[in-house]
């Protein structure tokens, strides 16, 4: 192991509990029953680029409501679900149960938002939107950038139902 290696390691305490990741356990669990990627899709009522993004982990693992269309859809056994809805559970939150990282009123809050998010209307993503850029120029900080409604519409689709 080179030193570059060892400094890029995480203490102990942030090693993730699952040897894979929600999407690498939701290829395997397909992969296992012989779909394609375009079969589950369909089965799951999501777009095949959607659900190619979830299982090559290029995005957040879907709301709990859409884990259990894919439990349905690929005919889980109860324990392979509550493997996966933990997976995407932990992989949503990530950091956010580390209370060094963010403190306990922000993360009450990125949790509610993140189980509200697919429900939100555009005029509520942009008033939360504008209210970060306020803290933002009165603070002096730079947060992440926030995406606007018109750049989100195409995430507002069946995708996340």
């Amino acid at each position: 192991m080179t030193d570059q290696t060892h400094a890029r390691e995480r203490p102990e305490a942030l090693q993730p509990i699952f040897s894979e990741s929600f999407g690498a356990t939701l290829f395997r669990l397909r992969h296992d029953r012989g779909l394609l990627q375009s079969e589950a899709a369909r089965r799951v009522g999501v777009s095949k680029g959607y659900y190619s993004a979830i299982e090559n982990s290029k995005r957040c693992p879907p709301p709990e409501k859409t884990v259990r269309r894919i439990g349905a859809a690929l005919r889980l056994t109860a324990a392979e679900l509550s493997e996966l809805a933990t997976l995407a559970d932990c992989e949503r939150t990530g950091p956010l149960d580390d209370p060094l990282v963010v403190p306990p009123d922000v993360r009450a809050l990125l949790i509610r938002l993140r189980k509200a998010g697919p429900n939100l209307s555009t005029a509520v993503v942009e008033a939360i939107a504008t209210q970060l850029r306020r803290a933002e120029i009165s603070s002096g900080q730079a947060f992440p950038a926030v995406s606007t409604a018109q750049e989100d519409a195409p995430l507002r689709t069946n995708n996340f139902a």
